[in-house]
């Protein structure tokens, strides 16, 4: 949980620059919320991508880089939990209406528990909003944040009187424990849950090839999702019949800070679960990434696996699919239908360029497995003896056709579907 991808949005700098013409900025309220969208947008957001719980700001203060803002996140009103994956501050000038001036974003995510699974959870989350300009910031206090001084007192003496009881400290403990047993710490894996099959959802004796998004099989016998695959997605499980090895890794990006630490791997067959814990070593020099699983497994279903920081395995809970889909898609994006169509963008007498739209950042430029169609304009013949490549740039992929002595002003190029650009560890 890092929370790297931070921005004041545009509407923010907006904001900031009236603050430097001598206008008083108020910061209104944070939220939190799921989904996540690519970081190269973040500043364009006018709001969270699914707005789940307003949030108090509780202090503001000046930091050596800007102002320091907290935010007091309970669960008071929070019938379910949900994983907390982009956090916003909302801030208005004068009169005028509140806007969202920073966002930051986690895909891995913060846990807040439902008010049922963790009665009075408190957590204040700090952001750090850069800025040079120190005039002060004010804020209205929301008194939901705030406790009188006689009600704390009384609280702290009716605690201090159960305490000193054993009985009732012996059953606070055992409470305790068992609402802390079913916190459940993130999973480092990306599609753990095995809900994302981008490709297809049935593979026959397998060689080497991933199968689930980020899951790497190799073996005799047959690798299906356990359940329905619709658009890429399912309920989850791996189903295998004969015997199959499985394996899943981290990007080396996502190691580096867990090196020394110790890790906990918990996975569920069949519906039994089991775990082990390990030492993360350094990664091995000119990897890109390391295996974090590698079991052998014969006719079963594999339904989830996950990998979490400490020495006890605490419950496996599934993020949402948005978060999971959008993280496998930095490494395989599938062409699912073949709309993936594009007219030419530049044209020279050996080859013709053509821009596809990508949902994702690719984590490498990509391998294309698949075939490039290539019709006249007008005609909509195919064309032949082109040879394609692709090349990637952010959110744009483009596709070259060469071929000497061409001859056509215009073309249009239809990617296949069920071609996969593939950018896999």
């Amino acid at each position: 949980m890092s929370w790297d991808s931070a921005v004041i949005t545009f509407q923010g700098f907006a904001l900031l620059q009236k603050t430097l013409e001598g206008r008083q900025l108020w910061l209104d309220y944070a939220a939190g919320g799921i989904g996540t969208v690519p970081p190269v947008i973040l500043m364009a957001q006018t709001g969270l991508a699914n707005e789940i719980q307003r949030i108090p700001i509780v202090s503001s203060s000046n930091v050596d880089t800007g102002k320091k803002v907290g935010g007091l996140i309970t669960n008071v009103h929070l019938n379910t939990g949900y994983q907390m994956t982009q956090y916003g501050i909302w801030a208005h000038i004068d009169d005028e209406p509140p806007v969202m001036m920073a966002i930051l974003q986690d895909p891995t995510g913060l846990p807040i528990p439902s008010k049922n699974d963790f009665p009075e959870f408190t957590l204040t989350f700090f952001a750090l909003v850069k800025f040079k300009h120190f005039d002060e910031w004010k804020f209205t206090l929301d008194p939901s944040a705030l406790v009188t001084l006689p009600v704390m007192m009384a609280s702290i003496t009716v605690a201090i009187e159960n305490l000193v009881r054993k009985d009732v400290f012996e059953e606070y403990r055992e409470i305790t424990d068992t609402r802390l047993s079913n916190m459940a710490q993130p999973n480092l894996l990306i599609n753990g849950c095995l809900r994302v099959w981008q490709h297809r959802n049935n593979y026959p004796n397998p060689s080497n090839q991933y199968t689930a998004d980020m899951f790497l099989c190799n073996g005799s016998g047959t690798v299906w999702s356990a359940n329905p695959v619709v658009d890429g997605v399912s309920r989850g499980g791996m189903r295998i019949t004969g015997t199959v090895r499985v394996q899943t890794k981290i990007e080396d990006i996502n190691y580096f800070d867990l090196v020394g630490k110790t890790l906990t791997l918990s996975y569920s067959i069949d519906g039994v679960i089991f775990d082990e814990t390990f030492v993360a070593q350094p990664i091995t020099a000119g990897s890109d990434s390391v295996i974090v699983f590698d079991k052998t497994l014969s006719d079963c279903v594999l339904d989830w696996v996950k990998l979490e920081v400490g020495q006890r395995r605490t419950p496996f809970r599934r993020r949402h699919i948005d978060i999971e889909f959008s993280a496998c898609q930095r490494y395989r994006i599938s062409i699912r239908a073949s709309a993936a169509r594009a007219r030419s963008t530049w044209i020279a007498p050996s080859f013709i360029d053509f821009t596809f739209p990508l949902s994702n950042v690719m984590r490498i430029n990509p391998i294309y497995l698949g075939q490039v169609a290539i019709a006249h304009p007008i005609t909509h013949v195919n064309q032949v003896g082109f040879t394609s490549t692709v090349f990637v740039n952010g959110l744009i992929l483009t596709v070259r056709a060469s071929k000497e002595s061409h001859g056509l002003q215009d073309a249009f190029a239809t990617l296949d579907a069920g071609s996969v650009l593939d950018a896999n560890l």
